[in-house]
């Protein structure tokens, strides 16, 4: 949980935009496994880096506080989700659940190299997350298989962990 100080024209100009903040906060898809109450922190830490970085000729206010919560919030799920899968492959919290859409008790089945190439998304930067997403999905595969053939994968290696990720 972060804790920040805020001087009244902060706080003003806070309440100037919490409405888009609610609204991102509820509207921004989430992995489930993060709580509403970190989503708004989370939230509210960004609208503090925005006010911070904000430059008056540069732009609106809203549009940067708008990149900076979503950017934050993407980061808050991502951490939520390293922070459940260590807890459950190392058995830290005592009952942990999986997400129960099936999909990590088919990845206990993958092999070696296709586990290695989705641990390796999951830790992917922002920038290539969204170099990646905003292609076509066949685009999007290709520039995957590209970018870990060129980092020393396999071709065959490859092709054959994308076969198994594609069979979930």
């Amino acid at each position: 949980m972060w804790c920040f100080v805020m001087d009244d024209a902060k706080i003003q100009t806070y309440h100037d935009v919490e409405r888009l903040i609610l609204y991102l906060v509820h509207r921004r898809p989430c992995c489930g496994l993060c709580t509403h109450q970190d989503r708004i922190s989370a939230a509210s830490l960004a609208f503090v880096h925005a006010y911070n970085a904000y430059q008056s000729g540069k732009g609106k206010f809203s549009t940067l506080v708008g990149k900076c919560v979503c950017r934050e919030l993407s980061r808050e799920c991502r951490r939520s989700v390293r922070a459940h899968r260590v807890s459950y492959n190392t058995g830290l919290v005592e009952g942990a659940i999986k997400p129960s859409n099936g999909f990590w008790d088919k990845v206990d089945f993958l092999s070696k190299e296709a586990r290695s190439i989705l641990s390796l998304l999951s830790y992917a930067s922002d920038d290539f997350i969204h170099m990646i997403m905003t292609r076509k999905k066949k685009d999007r595969i290709d520039l995957l298989r590209f970018h870990l053939v060129a980092s020393g994968w396999e071709p065959a290696i490859v092709a054959e962990a994308f076969d198994e990720l594609q069979s979930l």
